[in-house]
């Protein structure tokens, strides 16, 4: 999952249920993400959406900077008539430049290293993968 971080690391203090990450508990660290999406799967473009949400602190395993992301351009036509009754295309102050429905392109060495550190499906060694079942 890629994402840009819209709040610093928190504790959380209370038990809640999370649709992303499951059972939250009082105590864990987390900080506030706000998802990109690829374009299609298994595509190296992504565009910014609007679904925030905790991350284990424990569960990020890179720090990317906006020099790693190549902008692609905007919305295509028919995302932008649907968006434009909707929302402003400007970027909220929390998404550090990158625009709502603007595509983005890992720069390929990125892609790369991301795609190294990518566990199997059968890795089970995050301590928060037992949360989300």
């Amino acid at each position: 999952m890629l994402g840009v971080v819209t709040k610093t690391k928190y504790t959380i203090d209370s038990q809640y249920e999370s649709e992303y990450m499951g059972t939250l508990m009082p105590g864990d660290h987390v900080v506030e993400v706000r998802k990109f999406e690829p374009v299609q799967s298994g595509s190296s473009r992504f565009t910014l959406t609007s679904k925030v949400f905790p991350v284990f602190i424990e569960d990020i395993r890179d720090v990317l900077s906006e020099p790693e992301f190549v902008h692609e351009g905007g919305p295509r036509r028919s995302e932008r008539q649907s968006a434009s009754s909707s929302s402003s295309s400007s970027a909220p102050a929390d998404t550090h430049r990158f625009v709502f429905g603007h595509s983005y392109r890992l720069v390929p060495s990125v892609l790369n290293r991301i795609l190294q550190r990518v566990p199997d499906d059968a890795d089970t060694s995050s301590p928060n993968s037992r949360r989300k079942q």
